[in-house]
């Protein structure tokens, strides 16, 4: 039990220094570009660090997912009710690569804020189900 407490520990301090464009998964420094908000995905707990963030659509934000273990891909988004729709980005398929890295690219325009429900689908690994919300 100790370890899993550790492992969560060590899983939210690396997902910090992501956030903080200190630390780049690939085991490459990598410089963060501004409007960039990066999401750990951490197989072992089946969670996603943050579980909810804020993207802008005048700040041109996109979202960077990451998972330094499995390939994955990003789908099923859903309203709070469950009603599914359309992804709120541009890009349409949101997959990752070896590299276990997927970018959003911006989103779409919306009227006040939306919140969505997302599933995050990891090959060999548990489905996560995070939130983002998104604004003018």
């Amino acid at each position: 039990m100790e370890k899993i407490k550790r492992r969560e520990w060590l899983t939210r301090a690396l997902a910090a220094l992501v956030a903080l464009g200190l630390l780049s998964l690939g085991g490459l420094v990598q410089k963060v570009q501004a409007g960039e908000k990066h999401i750990f995905i951490n197989v072992q707990t089946g969670k996603a660090y943050p579980d909810r963030e804020d993207i802008s659509v005048s700040e041109q934000d996109s979202v960077v997912w990451r998972s330094g273990t499995h390939e994955f891909c990003i789908t099923n988004f859903t309203l709070p009710d469950g009603t599914p729709v359309e992804s709120p980005f541009y890009r349409s398929t949101l997959c990752s690569t070896w590299r276990k890295v997927v970018s959003s690219g911006p989103a779409k325009p919306v009227e006040g804020d939306k919140e969505y429900k997302y599933t995050i689908e990891v090959k060999k690994g548990p489905d996560i189900d995070p939130h983002i919300r998104i604004h003018p």
